[in-house]
């Protein structure tokens, strides 16, 4: 019970946090049968709450101990919330520790054609590629063969796409790829033969990489993203047109990145040279990428639906702006100082930004409408309250979208303004014309 309860106000969290969520593949992740589901790890806790809120399905993590504490904290996190305890040897460099319960209730939650989710990265970090992953995922699956070599096991790879993955209404495509039955040898030995186990894992690594944007190349990971933030206008503008148009513009991307990846040395640095120049400019501006966006077409009807919606608009901004003011506030004056750099033992890396700006705006939220809705039930008749609960949220995310659209056009017309003003804005439409052309040759 308390994990549906849960799982109802993080969805709405999510909801308003991401302006856009694309599932891809969804039906993957509904099948009955035993599944570890496999999955990057770009931005810490927001990553196992996208997961879970985009099925009905009742999902198992596995996480690390160390975030689990003891006593009733352990309890509620692992009886209700079906977190298992993982311990990571780096963490506790010194000390005794076993993962054989990890392994014991992953066994049982597959004989119950249950779905493990698993982040075989081992930690977060926001970057554009898939890391090395660990082994567990494949030892886990030995095990259970040995134990129900009648059962098979879907491995799922799940690849999370943020537009960013720490920035309040950005999008996210969750690439959800074909189950795949991998096949390990489990004759050799008792305990996970090594040979097998990293087999499995390179096979893992491969179906991972599918459902990203990839680049084995760290010296490209500026170019790439670079060049993510011209393409992803292109797949911002196939977001609105349905789940095909938006896997097609991802699909290209991939394909852009690899070819990229294999240029001669003279032909990056011209690409580089191209992008850095085109965003450049846009940054000397104050332009936003966003601003090359298709906006919607300006018809009667649509002039009908933004009056019509106008009052709508205004009660979910005056019901949310100031829960949105204060926990903007609280975020980046008392939170975002404690972030630290990658490597700090117990720290809050950078992977944990998105987590933070999402925590305090759910708490912050939950306050001010249980203060606000009792208030107005007090004070005026009692029903008020209550249809303040019900529709003062869900106006506020009608705002955001109707704030979008306007947005839009002030950005469209913003950029034809700048363009009469600056001499070296005049050609920037042909400049990102001929960069959309070169990136598509490229994903030919």
């Amino acid at each position: 019970m308390l994990y549906h309860l849960t799982k109802s106000i993080v969805r709405m969290g999510i909801r308003g946090f991401f302006n856009k969520i694309v599932i891809l593949g969804k039906e993957h992740l509904e099948q009955p049968v035993p599944t570890i589901a496999i999955v990057n790890h770009p931005s810490a806790l927001i990553d196992p709450l996208v997961v879970a809120t985009a099925t009905s399905r009742r999902l198992h993590f596995i996480a690390a101990a160390e975030y689990f504490g003891k006593g009733l904290q352990k309890k509620i996190l692992s009886e209700e919330y079906n977190m298992v305890p993982v311990y990571r040897p780096h963490m506790y460099e010194g000390e005794e520790f076993s993962n054989d319960d990890m392994f014991v209730a992953c066994f049982e939650t597959l004989a119950r054609n249950g779905c493990i989710v698993v982040f075989p990265e081992g930690n977060s970090v926001t970057e554009k590629h898939i890391r090395s992953l660990k082994t567990g995922v494949a030892r886990i699956m030995y095990g259970f063969q040995k134990l129900h070599p009648d059962k098979k096991i879907n491995i799922l790879p799940i690849g999370l796409n943020y537009s960013d993955a720490h920035r309040f209404q950005s999008n996210v495509i969750m690439n959800i790829g074909q189950p795949q039955h991998i096949h390990m040898d489990v004759s050799k030995s008792e305990e996970p033969d090594q040979e097998e186990v990293l087999k499995a894992t390179e096979k893992m690594y491969e179906m991972l990489k599918d459902e990203v944007i990839h680049h084995d190349k760290s010296e490209l990971s500026e170019l790439v993203g670079s060049v993510d933030k011209i393409w992803g206008i292109k797949i911002y503008n196939a977001l609105k047109k349905g789940k095909e148009k938006a896997l097609l513009a991802f699909r290209k991307e991939q394909k852009i990145v690899s070819k990229i990846e294999n240029l001669e040395a003279a032909e990056i640095d011209q690409l580089r040279l191209k992008t850095d120049s085109f965003l450049q400019k846009l940054q000397k501006h104050r332009v936003k990428p966003q601003a090359f966006t298709e906006t919607d077409n300006i018809s009667f009807l649509w002039l009908v639906g933004m009056v019509l919606g106008l009052p709508v608009y205004l009660y979910g901004f005056l019901s949310n702006i100031i829960p949105y003011l204060v926990s903007r506030y609280l975020f980046k004056n008392k939170f975002l100082p404690k972030i630290t750099d990658y490597g700090v033992k117990n720290g809050l890396t950078p992977a944990f930004v998105g987590t933070l700006a999402y925590s305090v705006g759910v708490v912050t939220y939950l306050i001010w409408y249980l203060i606000l809705g009792l208030i107005l039930s007090l004070t005026t008749l009692w029903w008020v309250g209550i249809v303040f609960y019900l529709t003062g949220y869900y106006a506020g995310i009608f705002s955001l979208k109707y704030a979008g659209k306007v947005l839009q056009f002030y950005r469209r017309y913003q950029l034809a303004f700048k363009i009469k003003k600056a001499k070296d804005l005049s050609h920037i439409k042909e400049e990102y014309k001929a960069l959309i052309s070169m990136l598509r040759d490229f994903a030919r």
